[in-house]
């Protein structure tokens, strides 16, 4: 808070001064750290006052509130209470035992009464017996949740348990969603819906010398979920466009391209805003498909056939001039 005082108004002569006036000149703070919000004026008809005087009046506020900015807190003391003490309970430490192995679960470690027993989850579902053990001592089983596990300390298991993390080597062939059964029993799952991308570009590395880091980078990007590539329908991968939902996921492409495969790229922004798959893809025939000038054919990395809309006005109108084609806004596949 600021207080100045300046010069008493005088009669007009010939122009008075007015609120409006006032708020004007004081009102102005550039070059400050200061912002002004708001200005109240009261000034009876007929008066006035030099220009001069209230910009003196405007650099002296804003200098005494420069002078409050860098002046310390002060801080308020008052009479001191002690807090409350609290005494110390006066029962004998609990002691907790953690095992990794049901065989360690013995009488001799049951008969020091432990208050609580670790036990793996799955040691504990293959050796009931062990479970049984220390209930018949009184002492309390708790499942221990799976740890990491680091590279040094893989080994092959036969029999995996909920909550276990195990690594599965992928020879190429698994995606997120894929279902992993024994031989035997054979089933899938319906798959995780694709959602359709709202924006898109069409992206190339610009040394054409790492044409193979940049597939297998956008490849990988992909399979995580966080974008999603569609190819030229009768193309390969020398043109990929990228489909994102929010546009940031462009800047997390081209980070992750250039600092984890090295690969520096170049995005060119395309019109298209509506994105559909081909229901009935087996029941039409894709090449002969009439649309609009705006539309675009491409193909996800499943080979499901798409059609690309810079409008909604393209996709009713590609409708009426294909009969019984059926269009989807995301894919199952």
């Amino acid at each position: 808070m600021a207080a100045v005082e300046g010069p008493i108004p005088e009669t007009a002569v010939r122009v008075p001064l007015t609120p409006e006036k006032i708020r004007d000149q004081l009102s102005r703070t550039g070059g400050t750290p200061f912002v002004c919000r708001q200005v109240m004026a009261q000034v009876e008809e007929g008066l006035s006052l030099p220009l001069s005087a209230l910009n003196s009046l405007r650099r002296q506020v804003l200098e005494e509130l420069g002078k409050a900015r860098l002046a310390p807190v002060s801080r308020q003391t008052g009479e001191f209470r002690p807090g409350v003490r609290y005494e110390n309970t006066r029962h004998p430490p609990a002691v907790t035992v953690s095992v990794r192995l049901a065989r360690q679960v013995s009488p001799e470690l049951l008969k020091r009464k432990p208050a609580l027993l670790y036990l793996p989850a799955g040691e504990g579902a293959a050796h009931p017996e062990a479970v049984q053990l220390a209930q018949k001592y009184g002492v309390e089983v708790a499942a221990l949740l799976p740890r990491v596990c680091w590279d040094s300390e893989r080994k092959i298991l036969d029999e995996a348990y909920a909550g276990d993390i195990i690594g599965v080597f992928d020879p190429g062939i698994f995606s997120i969603g894929d279902t992993l059964c024994m031989p035997k029993e054979k089933f899938a799952y319906e798959g995780i819906p694709t959602f359709a991308p709202e924006h898109f570009a069409r992206v190339r590395q610009v040394d054409t010398m790492k044409r193979k880091q940049f597939t297998k980078g956008v490849q990988q990007i992909a399979q995580e979920g966080a974008i999603q590539i569609f190819q030229e329908f009768n193309s390969g991968m020398e043109e990929i466009i990228v489909g994102v939902v929010g546009v940031l996921q462009f800047d997390v492409l081209k980070y992750r391209l250039e600092n984890e495969y090295n690969v520096e790229i170049r995005m060119e922004n395309l019109p298209y805003e509506h994105i559909r798959w081909i229901a009935n893809k087996d029941q039409v025939d894709v090449e002969k498909l009439t649309g609009t000038s705006d539309m675009k054919k491409v193909k996800d990395m499943k080979g499901n056939p798409l059609l690309l809309f810079v409008n909604s006005w393209s996709i009713g109108m590609t409708l009426d001039r294909n009969k019984g084609l059926e269009l989807s806004e995301f894919s199952r596949e």
